[in-house]
């Protein structure tokens, strides 16, 4: 969110101090050769931008690799997975006050 700091830290996401608890996918699952998941040094997320984090951390290319996005630019989010195929389904979501 907007304020907050975003650090990523031991391969865990940091934010404001306290480590993100969430599901990933398997570290042994690539989707993508090239590695992105890399230490960090504490960001703060400017005023009217978002980051977002793909959900195959050590593989996903995201706002660690191309930065900050601006809200003007999120038209939703998603509903439906898809991929992998013993997952087709709804996507829970948690409130993060977006």
């Amino acid at each position: 969110m907007p304020g907050e700091v975003v650090m990523i830290k031991a391969g865990a996401v940091h934010i404001n101090g306290v480590e993100l608890e969430e599901e990933y996918l398997p570290v042994n699952f690539v989707t993508n050769e090239k590695t992105f998941l890399r230490d960090s040094v504490p960001y703060r997320i400017p005023e009217g931008y978002y980051i977002v984090l793909g959900d195959n951390r050590n593989y996903s290319s995201d706002s660690r690799e191309w930065g900050p996005i601006s809200k003007k630019a999120i038209v939703g989010k998603a509903w439906i997975r898809y991929w992998p195929a013993d997952r087709i389904g709804m996507v829970p979501h948690q409130k993060y006050g977006f």
